[in-house]
């Protein structure tokens, strides 16, 4: 096993609806091999503020709590990789998985398959649909899109993300 290095992250997310959210986070990588782990632990700030105002709401206003965070990911073979994350936050009990297996098509684009599930303390959903990755050079564009709902409660709908990661 061969520790990488130490890591720092801020991210910071801010939504037209009114949620938003502060994440610093430290964190230590290492390679096991072909596997790639990624541990952070921080602080996590979440801003909720819902127009109009819902009183059954219970995920409403400012919360600081902790943040765990786990990134995994495994090349199975020169083509076929499979990514796992997870994380949970203290404040308003949030969590989020997500799995992906990429078929890499060409040196730099990549297609696969994606589920995982998500919520907090007022819901609990899954999510289900393909991705696209580009590589260029220092930075990875990824694409997915598919269909969402709160398990068989709810008609699912579609979600389409967009992630942007960059190396420094």
């Amino acid at each position: 096993m061969e520790g990488r290095y130490n890591a720092a992250r801020a991210i910071s997310r801010w939504s037209s609806s009114g949620i938003g959210k502060r994440l610093n986070l430290l964190g230590y990588q290492f390679r096991p091999g072909r596997l790639i782990v990624k541990l952070f632990a921080g602080i996590e700030a979440e801003d909720q503020h819902i127009v109009p105002h819902d009183p059954h709401n219970s995920v409403q206003g400012r919360e600081l709590g902790l943040r765990l965070q786990a990134e995994t990911w495994l090349d199975i073979s020169p083509s076929l990789f499979l990514s796992a994350d997870a994380a949970y936050g203290t404040a308003f009990q949030e969590y989020c998985s997500l799995a992906r297996l990429g078929l890499r098509v060409r040196p730099r684009l990549s297609l696969g398959l994606e589920g995982g599930a998500l919520g907090n303390e007022e819901y609990d959903a899954g999510r289900a649909g393909g991705f696209v990755r580009l590589n260029l050079r220092d930075t990875e564009v990824t694409v997915s899109g598919g269909f969402t709902g709160n398990y068989l409660e709810d008609t699912p709908s579609g979600y389409v993300a967009l992630g942007v990661y960059r190396t420094f």
